[in-house]
Parts: structure tokens; C-alpha cells; sequence
């Protein structure tokens, strides 16, 4: 690693946080040393593991007696230690947003990728503080030079409570590991804990990131084992992309009777409804007779009905948004915060903190499982439930 060990020599953390109206910084420039401002206390821990790397991580508790908003955390900043590489042969692992998003090895300075940086690109892709002198890499990066010199892992192992992602300096001078907070609530008393840092070196890049997973995996209690059984079927979507009717439906459940496919679902994907949020106000030329005859004849034929939703959103222009208005998140103007534009249409994200949307949410896959008889459920565009609002 050119002779620098980890920590870098010049490292610290920063909690950004509101008090009333008022923003605030705590910088942290030492580990395992408390520091408070403001009725905010902080220790930042620094746990060794072996000569490898270390696990890194904030405390942070409310001692006074107001209540603070946490707005984001920097669990680690400080410059890029020597790996032995130029920059120029420096590559830096972008981890995307969704599944949409770019996801692959890219040149800091240059290369021959380039982002659109249209606003509708980065509402889509990039959902925090755009910065055009970083790259940005979600949760996770490995910094390094392949072949030519050491390999370094930032990257969070613990997934818990915030959304969090990894800065790179285009100009190779320094790197932020950030949690996102979004205002959360700390109330007098209380105490939380940020998203844990792994921070590692190694020769391999691709073993370092081969690690990362293994540990997060472990640390989350992913589900790592093979099912016995995965599910196989057809899916309208791959065939059609929204524009089936019932009678297609119908005849394709007809070919793979006739052909004795081995498919166990049939799956209803996105066009069945007049618009996003409005899942049972049907496309009445596309399913005249309404959805429980094409389920019915999906199960008569020894298949599994599934449907298609993506319950964190709804349209511009459906009767969700218009019935209820205060049921969508609203940036810091008051206007609606924008969850994802489906095919040209704005759709708005819902706020997944507010008691009717959670028991709309609930009854909306009742009624689907109990009037359809949905027995599988796809669920698309699950980051507008992440979304920042008030």
C-alpha cells in the first residue's frame, strides 16, 4: 500500500444536525474520545481487526434537553491513503441506486463513461446531494489499481437504520463515508447508533469485495441458503410491457398447457390499471370483464396467479393523489417529492411514516389476495419508500 497503513494519517467524522431552525456541525476529530455541543454527545468508535482494517462507527446521544434532528453523519472523511498507484490507473468501484443504475469499475479523473446529468438521470440514479467533483457509490467502494499496487475496501456492513453511501474525490484526494439521516428525531434522552464502516486493504479488489458481502451478509442475516424449491413462471412484462389484455393472457395460459411448460406462476405485470396507486381501477379495454375471471382461469389451470405493483407511489394524475394529497412526502417548499418518472409520467412518493398510508398499504395486498386470489406479489420501484421528505 506504499508503505501507509491504515487509518489514514488524516481522518475525521462530522455529525450535521438541526436544532429548531438552526444547523449545526460536530466535528470529531479523534476515535474513542467523547465530544458534545449543544446537548449532543458523540464517541467515535475504531475497532481493529487484525492488520487488515477496522470496523468504524458513531454513538450518538441526546443529553440535553431539546430535541435534535439528525440530518447526516460522516462516518469516515479523510484523503485517500497511498496506495501505490498513479492516479491515472486508479479505478473506483461505483455500487448503483436501483437495478437500472450503472453499476461497474470507473476511471475517478476520466473514462469513457459519462452520466447523462439530466435532472430526471439523477432523480432516478443519484438520490442524495449531487456533486459533480466525486464519484458516488451506494453503501459501498473498492479504491484501487488492479494489478498495480494495493486495493482499499470502504464499505457499510450494517444496513439497519440508514441509507448510506461511499464519496470519492475525482482529483484522488480524498474519500467521505456518510450516513443519511434525514431529519430523524432525537429526542432528550435517546441514543442511536450509525451504519457500521468496514474499512480493509488488500492485493485482489474483487476478494475485497467478495468480503464485503460475506460480512454484510452476515451482519444482516441475508438469507444465503438455496431454496429447495424457486418458483418459475411467465411474466406479462417480458412479452408485452403493458399493453396485455385479458385474452392474451388467456392464450398464452393456453400455450403453456398445450406445451406443458414447467411454470408455476402467471404473473400480471404493470398496464392492468389506469394508473400508479390506483390498482383496482382497471383499464376497462384491456380487461373488460374485470380481474378475477383471468385469475380464476390462471388457477383452474393449476398456476399461481401474480400481480404487478409499486405500492411507495402513485401518479400525477391518479385519484390517490387527488383523494389524498397528504398522504405524499413534500420537500422543504411544500411540494411533492418526485418518487420516479414511469414512462414519462411524474410519480409522487408516498410517506411511509403517516398511519392511513402504512393501513392502505396493508389493505390494498389484502383485498388483492382476497377478491383476486393473488398468491405472488412482484413489487417494483421499493427505493420511493426511501425517499428524503417532510
Amino acid at each position: 500500500m506504499g508503505g501507509e497503513p491504515l487509518p489514514p494519517r488524516e481522518h475525521r467524522a462530522v455529525i450535521r444536525y438541526r436544532i429548531g431552525e438552526q444547523s449545526h456541525e460536530l466535528p470529531i476529530p479523534e476515535p474513542d474520545r467523547s465530544v458534545q455541543a449543544h446537548g449532543l454527545r458523540a464517541i467515535w468508535r475504531w475497532h481493529a481487526e487484525g492488520e487488515e482494517g477496522f470496523r468504524i462507527w458513531l454513538r450518538i446521544n441526546n443529553v440535553g434537553g431539546e430535541p435534535v434532528y439528525l440530518e447526516s453523519v460522516d462516518v469516515l472523511s479523510a484523503p485517500l491513503p497511498d496506495l501505490g498507484c498513479p492516479l491515472s490507473r486508479m479505478a473506483v468501484y461505483q455500487n448503483g441506486w436501483i437495478s437500472w443504475t450503472p453499476t461497474f469499475a470507473r476511471r475517478p479523473d476520466d473514462g469513457l463513461y459519462a452520466d447523462p446529468g439530466t435532472e430526471t438521470y439523477r432523480m432516478m440514479h443519484q438520490p442524495h446531494p449531487y456533486d459533480e467533483a466525486v464519484v458516488a457509490s451506494e453503501w459501498v467502494t473498492v479504491i484501487g489499481g488492479g494489478d498495480e499496487g494495493m486495493s482499499l475496501l470502504v464499505g457499510f456492513v450494517t444496513m439497519a437504520d440508514q441509507l448510506a453511501e461511499v464519496r470519492v474525490r475525482r482529483d484522488g484526494k480524498g474519500m467521505v463515508a456518510r450516513c443519511y439521516f434525514d431529519g430523524a428525531l432525537l429526542r432528550p434522552g435517546d441514543a442511536l447508533s450509525t451504519e457500521t464502516l468496514l474499512l480493509r486493504v488488500g492485493p485482489d479488489p474483487l476478494a475485497l469485495l467478495e468480503t464485503w458481502a460475506e460480512v454484510a451478509g452476515r451482519e444482516m442475516d441475508a438469507r444465503v441458503t438455496v431454496p429447495s424449491r424457486v418458483p418459475t413462471g411467465w411474466c406479462t412484462w417480458y412479452t408485452y410491457y403493458g399493453e396485455n389484455t385479458a385474452d392474451d393472457i388467456l392464450a398464452n395460459l393456453e400455450a403453456i398447457d398445450r406445451y406443458d411448460l414447467p411454470l408455476e406462476v402467471v404473473l400480471i405485470d404493470d398496464g392492468y390499471q389506469t394508473a400508479i396507486g390506483d390498482w383496482f381501477s382497471l383499464d376497462e379495454e384491456k380487461f373488460p370483464e374485470g380481474m378475477g375471471p383471468v385469475m380464476e382461469a390462471i388457477r383452474k389451470a393449476g398456476r399461481r396467479p401474480g400481480i404487478w405493483t409499486a405500492p411507495f407511489g402513485a401518479a400525477e394524475d391518479s385519484q390517490l393523489f387527488a383523494d389524498h394529497p397528504d398522504w405524499f412526502l413534500r420537500d422543504e417548499a411544500g411540494e411533492p417529492v418526485v418518487g420516479w418518472v414511469h414512462w414519462g409520467t411524474t410519480c409522487y412518493a408516498l410517506d411511509c411514516t403517516h398511519p392511513e398510508v402504512l393501513a392502505w398499504l396493508g389493505e390494498t395486498f389484502r383485498r388483492m389476495r382476497s377478491e383476486w386470489g393473488v398468491e405472488f406479489f412482484k413489487i417494483d420501484f421499493i427505493f420511493a419508500a426511501a425517499r428524503p421528505g417532510r
